[in-house]
């Protein structure tokens, strides 16, 4: 007798559970034997489904759509379905979930885009849970939307782009009434950037050059900038705003915020600064306008700047705020009991040092932890400076993946 044979049937039900959570293994363990078919097929083996191999994602359509395994399909609570790291070209998978799974509370994906995530979205209608990491951002075929993303059940939600780079657009919302998503209380958004980008960036160069141009003051090309500025924070405001329309959220995370304008900052996070607890917020560095800038473009930053610091000023109950990447320039009254600042090696510029110390020392008194967390090279700018009692600093070291 072999010594898997001594098992009783709920040791052999752990073995199962541990050997993955595969549909095709599971289907090869129950062919061994009657008793192996038994427990193979017990609903507590099937609380979690994995799909991670492309070829055989006709295989795993056969069974989900069998009559035979719909008991054990039914007690699929976590579903996870990950694609390799695509290096050439994307490929979209058909018949990624060929039928509706009434029972799965929690999502993961790996390496899928937003097509794909929405296909799979649609077959889930009771999901709560959703955790998509590494998204394809090199696919156009949708764009990100929160509410076509989760339908109402969802209670934590995160979408974590691959990187900065790519094809992804936000869908502009309407004027019409927004659909709220009374459910979710945490939002995390990472490493979304928009065509706005560029096109803020290209604006805003270009009103430069109009002001270094036009010595004498000119009131019709004032009157258009004012006009070209004001027609672009209203797109910005569109495809933002269904923030503010999130009335239960308590934890929030985005990345990126570079092109937040002031009725950006205004209109699309400071009415939910309130109710945050936790609030994290990625690539802030004033839309490009450096402090000394003057004129017209020297105010759009400082009015973006003055906006972000009112939101800061709502945002009273914070328990953690992290900031990553972000223009930091005191005065900026923050209340958070946890504070982390982290700076990647994607910030260009040498840190001011003074200018952090000074944010720290103004910070409300029932500030418990700061942590600071920065690459090496930057250490020569700060560590003669921030000398805050309740400061830690850590050293992050950033490799490149080949």
């Amino acid at each position: 007798m072999l010594a898997i044979d001594k098992l009783t049937d709920d040791c052999l039900e752990l073995v199962f559970i541990h050997c993955g959570a595969c549909p095709i293994i599971r289907c090869i363990l129950s062919q061994v034997c009657r008793r192996w078919h038994v427990i193979a097929r017990r609903p507590s083996v099937w609380r979690s489904l994995m799909l991670d191999k492309p070829a055989l994602v006709h295989a795993y359509a056969r069974l989900l759509q069998s009559t035979a395994w719909q008991p054990q399909l039914g007690a699929i609570r976590r579903l996870s379905i990950r694609k390799p790291y695509e290096t050439r070209r994307h490929v979209h998978l058909e018949d990624l979930l060929p039928v509706v799974m009434p029972n799965v509370l929690h999502l993961d994906t790996l390496h899928l885009c937003l097509e794909e995530i929405m296909s799979v979205l649609k077959q889930l209608p009771s999901v709560r849970v959703i955790h998509c990491q590494a998204i394809e951002p090199w696919c156009a075929s949708r764009s990100f939307d929160i509410h076509a993303l989760v339908q109402g059940n969802g209670r934590q939600v995160e979408f974590h782009f691959r990187d900065m780079a790519g094809f992804t657009t936000i869908a502009t919302t309407s004027a019409a009434p927004f659909q709220q998503q009374q459910h979710l209380h945490t939002l995390r958004v990472i490493n979304l950037r928009s065509e706005d980008y560029n096109q803020v960036e290209a604006l805003l160069k270009e009103f430069t050059t109009k002001e270094e141009e036009d010595d004498d003051d000119d009131d019709d090309t004032m009157m258009m900038m004012q006009q070209r500025w004001l027609s672009m924070q209203n797109l910005l405001v569109q495809k933002y705003q269904w923030i503010a329309h999130l009335p239960n959220l308590t934890h929030l995370t985005f990345g990126s915020c570079y092109t937040w304008t002031r009725n950006v900052w205004l209109q699309a996070l400071l009415p939910i600064c309130p109710q945050l607890q936790h609030l994290e917020l990625h690539g802030w560095r004033r839309l490009g306008i450096i402090p000394a800038s003057t004129g017209f473009v020297g105010s759009i930053g400082n009015d973006a700047q003055q906006a972000m610091l009112k939101c800061f000023e709502a945002a009273q109950d914070l328990e953690t705020l992290m900031l990553v990447d972000f223009w930091i320039e005191p005065p900026m009254l923050v209340s958070a009991k946890h504070l982390c600042i982290r700076y990647t090696d994607h910030w260009p510029d040498p840190l001011d040092g003074e200018q952090l110390a000074a944010f720290m020392d103004d910070l409300q008194q029932d500030v418990q932890d700061i942590t600071l967390r920065i690459p090496p090279n930057q250490i020569p700018h700060v560590a003669s400076h921030c000398t805050h009692p309740a400061l830690t600093i850590e050293i992050q070291r950033f490799f490149k993946l080949a």
